[in-house]
């Protein structure tokens, strides 16, 4: 475990301090997708018995724009995830209740993380 906080800290900190940087990272990769996998065979075998459509959703979408909206601040990620999860459960209530398409969500979400990346640009000149 310090290996890997400390190579994904400092890599060069790592290599340093005789630390196979290279290791680790195919080793955090692959033990990153089993468990991944394992998670959805789980999920496929043990709780729904079969394969269904939309099981798969957009996660992975959703987690980057989560950490691209948090900046990588591992305090700001609860936050911006619980915004990101609100705007996604009330986009299904938005279009019964008042019949505005789910996809006006996804526009909200893009300006968002927009105008999140374009501050960084414009704090950079």
């Amino acid at each position: 475990g310090y290996e890997l906080i400390a190579t994904g800290a400092n890599p060069r900190a790592a290599r340093v301090y005789g630390i196979h940087v290279r290791r680790m990272f195919l080793l955090s990769l692959i033990l990153g997708g089993a468990l991944a996998g394992l998670s959805g065979a789980v999920e496929v075998a043990g709780v729904q018995h079969r394969l269904i459509e939309g099981l798969q959703s957009n996660y992975l979408l959703l987690g980057l724009i989560i950490g691209l909206i948090a900046k990588g601040n591992n305090l700001a990620v609860p936050f911006v995830a619980f915004f990101i999860a609100v705007l996604e459960v009330g986009a299904s209530a938005l279009q019964r209740t008042m019949m505005i398409p789910v996809e006006m969500v996804f526009i909200i979400e893009a300006l968002v993380l927009l105008f999140v990346l374009l501050s960084d640009v414009v704090r950079r000149r």
